[in-house]
């Protein structure tokens, strides 16, 4: 049917690609793209986790693009995503470069975008797959005080820290895609559909967006 990037705020956004997936029968990537882009760039998760772009630091990406190596074997992705791990690997050397670990999770994010049928959250796949047919770019946002309530409940913390995660988390992924795409998150401009659920119910958020992607 299509494919659909989610760009959100901390906080929000979950149960909409929960529903729509359940509706649809979509898959969810999120966490397995880092994980994948560690696995084929033999990044150890630990290190591939502060490249990403919940975690993302301008200072060590700009440290580790100084320590680049030679790292990537285009046949890999040949594989699809779930051979991956069961596939003989080759002997990589290790990347500890932000630029080519941003490189190697936007391969990750084309072959997932290949499969069709799929819900890709973060790590600027609307930048990826701006061009890619059948592709519904959407970013949800929401009040803080309600994103930071989500945080308080999914995670089991306190209002200042669910506060803190909000704020910092956000900035973070702000960074990261002013570093690698040069755009701004928050321009709408740069999404099909800006979602506000401060201003409409997850489930009617859900169901537009179900009709959305039927009609792409």
């Amino acid at each position: 049917m299509a494919v659909l990037t989610i760009s959100k705020e901390t906080g929000c956004g979950d149960e909409v690609c929960a529903i729509v997936a359940d509706k649809l029968r979509y898959k969810i990537v999120n966490n397995e793209i880092t994980h994948y882009a560690a696995i084929l760039s033999n990044t150890p998760h630990e290190k591939a986790e502060k490249l990403d772009d919940r975690h993302y630091s301008r200072r060590s990406a700009f440290i580790s693009d100084y320590l680049d190596m030679s790292f990537f074997k285009p046949e890999e992705l040949l594989l699809p995503p779930k051979e991956i791990e069961s596939s003989q690997p080759y002997e990589y050397a290790e990347t500890s470069s932000g630029e080519g670990f941003r490189q190697t999770t936007e391969r990750v994010i084309r072959m997932f975008a290949n499969e069709d049928n799929i819900i890709i959250v973060g790590r600027g796949g609307n930048f990826v797959l701006k061009d890619h047919p059948n592709t519904l770019h959407v970013r949800f946002v929401a009040p803080l005080e309600l994103r930071t309530r989500n945080i308080m409940r999914s995670q089991g913390i306190n209002e200042k820290e669910a506060r803190t995660i909000a704020k910092e988390v956000d900035i973070r992924k702000s960074k990261y895609m002013k570093h690698h795409f040069k755009s701004d998150i928050t321009d709408p401009a740069n999404y099909h559909v800006v979602v506000n659920l401060g201003m409409v119910t997850i489930e009617n958020a859900a169901t537009f967006l179900i009709s959305a992607l039927t009609f792409r």
